[in-house]
């Protein structure tokens, strides 16, 4: 399958910035806008992202969440997709901790979007999409 990239890729921030530098930077996958989900740990890593990110010509967002439970993260992405439904919008999953992935996960499943979620192979750098009729 041939995939365009979309409007938007949503980025879980975590400490290690490969997992979302790879499919950002990647041509046959590189969005128009990232969107950061960002922990307050987590506040220098999405700078340094996004320093990355700026020669590129990506536009930078922040969607700032208080913790990284799964309910905040649940609610501030379904309250953002929605705002965002005229988009394509891409979750990567691959960052962030395991419940804030899955709350992302959560948030786009209930949004009708899980078919829009990938996950990058730490060894491989590919893409593994959740939805297996997805291929890259």
């Amino acid at each position: 399958m041939n995939l365009t990239p979309p409007d938007w890729h949503v980025c879980l921030v975590s400490a290690q910035p490969l997992a979302n530098l790879v499919p950002l930077l990647d041509a046959a996958t590189r969005p128009r806008r990232a969107l950061l989900v960002v922990t307050p740990p987590m506040v220098r890593a999405a700078d340094a992202l996004q320093r990355v990110l700026q020669p590129t010509g990506i536009a930078v967002a922040r969607l700032e969440v208080d913790s990284a439970r799964m309910q905040p993260v649940t609610d501030r992405l379904l309250g953002w997709l929605a705002e965002h439904e005229q988009e394509t919008v891409w979750l990567n999953a691959t960052g962030g901790n395991k419940p804030m992935s899955l709350a992302a996960v959560s948030a786009f499943g209930c949004a009708g979007r899980d078919d829009c979620v990938f996950y990058v192979h730490q060894d491989s750098g590919r893409l593994e999409w959740l939805d297996p009729k997805r291929t890259r």
